[in-house]
């Protein structure tokens, strides 16, 4: 297991964690639940190796926000949590910061603030929505409509949504990306600068460089769109940034 220690001199709030490879959990062996992490991680690796190429990190599965060191935000069945940092679960992961901006402490504390009461969130097409982060439940259905999507072309902007439970529910790398983009508006309100909205546009000339299976359809959708929607946003995003506009750059392996 990595050194705690090691990993809270590198850690500030607001940074995103990516796990790797679930090889290693402090689960009993072959338990139910390491049986299902093992077999949702599959399908998540397989699809952005198909988005990301032969140049993009495609083995990112899960992805959290560290906010302190008892408010670091897990997305995951079955309802959104906080967890500690000190018990973090699995053994292979980087950590991601956000480029070009730096947190101050009450951001910190209007993060955890937001998410634990109802709170305003923004649809890509400016429609709001209240929502309780902590304590909602794990859209397990959005996992398979990324699939979906992939086999219709409908890649950057998730069109089709058959498998979601609710409009309001999420998975950890949708669920991470809709925080920034309302603490985004946060920011606005409060008359401050604040960071683009995150993997908005993309890098054409990266992903023909890195020659994805998808690379017609990402063509294709962005051309059509101009935006990626953030109900497409995938974990090894947080990890692959410099296919969009470099929004994270990596702390510590």
């Amino acid at each position: 297991m990595k050194d705690i220690i090691e990993i809270k001199k590198n850690l500030k709030p607001f940074d995103v964690l990516c796990y790797y490879k679930p090889n290693i959990f402090p689960l009993r062996k072959n338990s139910f639940k390491r049986i299902c992490y093992r077999l949702l991680s599959k399908p998540i690796i397989w699809e952005a190796k198909n988005f990301f190429g032969i140049k993009g990190d495609s083995k990112i599965f899960h992805v959290e926000l560290y906010l302190g060191d008892t408010h670091n935000l897990v997305i995951e069945p079955p309802k959104l949590h906080w967890g500690d940092i000190d018990n973090v679960k699995y053994e292979n992961f980087s950590i991601f910061r956000l480029s070009g901006y730096d947190f101050i402490e009450e951001d910190r504390v209007a993060a955890i603030e937001m998410l634990n009461t109802q709170s305003t969130y923004y649809r890509d097409n400016g429609d709001e929505y209240s929502m309780k982060f902590i304590g909602s439940l794990y859209n397990l259905g959005d996992l398979g409509n990324f699939l979906v999507n992939q086999v219709t072309g409908s890649v950057l902007n998730q069109k089709y949504k058959p498998f979601s439970i609710s409009r309001k529910d999420t998975v950890c790398s949708i669920g991470i990306a809709t925080f920034f983009e309302a603490f985004r508006h946060y920011l606005l309100r409060d008359n401050r600068v604040a960071y683009n909205k995150l993997f908005n546009k993309i890098n054409i000339e990266k992903f023909r460089e890195s020659k994805p299976r998808l690379l017609k359809d990402i063509e294709e959708d962005y051309k059509k769109h101009k935006f990626v929607s953030l109900e497409a946003v995938r974990p090894a995003f947080f990890g692959n940034s410099e296919f969009f506009e470099n929004e994270f750059y990596l702390v510590k392996e």
